[in-house]
């Protein structure tokens, strides 16, 4: 079975933090944790976004801009996903999970690039 492609991975983790408890009931946290879910959120629909402007592109070098700004959202998203979880807003599980998928979509970014 084939890998799903990259904007599939970033769309599903996307979906992941937008349903996160946390991401849905924002109305209810106090400002800064407010902010940290406000700003995980923004960060990967920003990652998607540029992957996905990447895969529409034709210039060699558009595509490598696009890849790398999305490589450092995802950055900002694994920093973000450690300051959600330190206002008590993300189980053990989630963490390890959202990490991982972070990682995995990151270190395939790079592949992409570097070839």
């Amino acid at each position: 079975m084939a890998e799903e492609s990259i904007t599939a991975s970033l769309k599903r983790l996307e979906r992941y933090i937008h349903n996160l408890q946390a991401a849905r009931s924002l109305n209810t946290l106090k400002r800064d944790a407010r902010e940290a879910v406000l700003k995980l959120r923004d960060s990967i629909s920003a990652a998607r976004v540029a992957q996905a402007d990447a895969e529409n592109e034709d210039d060699a070098r558009e595509i490598i801009l696009a890849t790398e700004f999305s490589i450092k959202q995802l950055q900002i998203v694994e920093q973000s996903i450690l300051d959600v979880s330190s206002y008590d807003l993300l189980s053990a599980a989630d963490v390890a999970e959202l990490t991982a998928l972070t990682e995995h979509i990151r270190v395939r970014l790079h592949t992409r690039i570097s070839q």
